[in-house]
């Protein structure tokens, strides 16, 4: 090989070389800043508006009905109460925030690709008791397993939470009411049991992991949960006497921009899940939004997560069921905020 073509040769080396390094700058590592960046310019406007509605609707035997497992309550009939009015059901209506109230700003819409098509969930900010400071393990998220995980192709990818989405308007894809949050794949832990099954509707439930970031374009490092406030997070079985849902529905009458919630009494899955459900006429967009006992913020009780949006039925029109965060769900839980 003559001088010219080892000259040639070594150019060529140190070209693949330096393409590399900006090919792993350009990836950003594990939560990088540049991973970042990459998320956030991937949701344009034009995306957020085309992203569909990832929801699961299941056949059910004719005739089935959701069962109340608290006669004490009893099942009333829906009409159209004020927030936080825990006197009788609501099945669809807009959240106004209340004083002592901060729901809104706990709750938002999460953005994600799975097998290429673009989809919208809601999801929750919950309290997981580590430091609120920048060199804290990180704010967890909590929404539905089918919002982060499909068999096909695992965990999904450009996964971006933004905090009280309705507040938002016509946002730009550079900031948010409450900052953009970004989450790499080995930030989303979905159940166990529903990676091995992806039908296990029992346990249909995902924690994601939001480590300090630059969020709100102010160039410092922002904390999740000190932006926005928690919620608290129970993992005991016990059945409620009635339940708050949230989500930001998008089929429909629903825009997919406005903070819906549902309140009534909690009922038993009509075809033997072990899972609960609530009347209630949110759609596609609205899963893996949170569900709340105690909700009471008239009283300042922000209430507690006990399940989220999962799945409905073709054949009953009008209820949604979710899974009861119970011991798995809490075992989960404790595995995420030690990481």
């Amino acid at each position: 090989m003559n001088k010219r073509h080892v000259s040639a040769f070594i150019t060529a080396i140190i070209i693949g070389l330096i393409g590399a390094s900006v090919v792993a700058a350009s990836s950003g590592g594990h939560r990088g800043l540049s991973h970042r960046d990459q998320v956030v310019d991937y949701w344009s406007p034009a995306k957020i508006a085309g992203a569909q509605h990832r929801n699961i609707v299941l056949d059910a035997p004719i005739n089935t009905h959701p069962r109340n497992d608290n006669p004490g309550k009893g099942n009333k009939p829906p009409k159209d109460d004020e927030p936080g009015d825990s006197g009788g059901t609501v099945t669809g209506s807009s959240w106004e925030e209340i004083s002592g109230s901060s729901i809104a700003e706990s709750t938002g819409r999460v953005l994600f690709t799975l097998a290429g098509i673009d989809y919208v969930c809601s999801a929750g900010v919950v309290d997981d008791g580590n430091s609120t400071t920048i060199d804290n393990l990180g704010t967890s998220v909590v929404t539905a397993g089918h919002c982060v995980w499909d068999d096909s192709v695992g965990y999904a990818s450009n996964f971006m939470y933004i905090p009280d989405y309705e507040s938002g308007g016509s946002f730009s894809n550079e900031t948010g009411p409450f900052g953009l949050w970004v989450a790499s794949e080995t930030d989303l832990r979905a159940s166990d049991q529903w990676v091995a099954n992806g039908d296990d509707y029992n346990h249909d439930y995902a924690f994601v992991t939001f480590l300090p970031q630059d969020a709100i374009g102010d160039s410092d490092l922002d904390v999740l949960d000190v932006v926005v406030p928690p919620l608290e997070i129970s993992f005991s079985e016990s059945v409620p006497r009635e339940i708050h849902a949230f989500g930001y529905p998008a089929e429909k009458k629903f825009k997919g921009n406005d903070l819906i919630y549902c309140a009534g009494p909690d009922l038993a899955d009509p075809t033997g899940l072990d899972t609960r459900g609530i009347q209630c006429n949110m759609n596609g967009g609205s899963s893996g939004g949170v569900w709340l006992k105690d909700f009471d913020p008239a009283n300042g009780n922000a209430g507690t997560v006990n399940s989220v949006t999962s799945y409905s039925y073709l054949t009953l029109k009008g209820y949604l069921f979710g899974p009861i965060l119970g011991q798995d769900a809490e075992d989960l839980f404790n595995q995420i905020i030690d990481y």
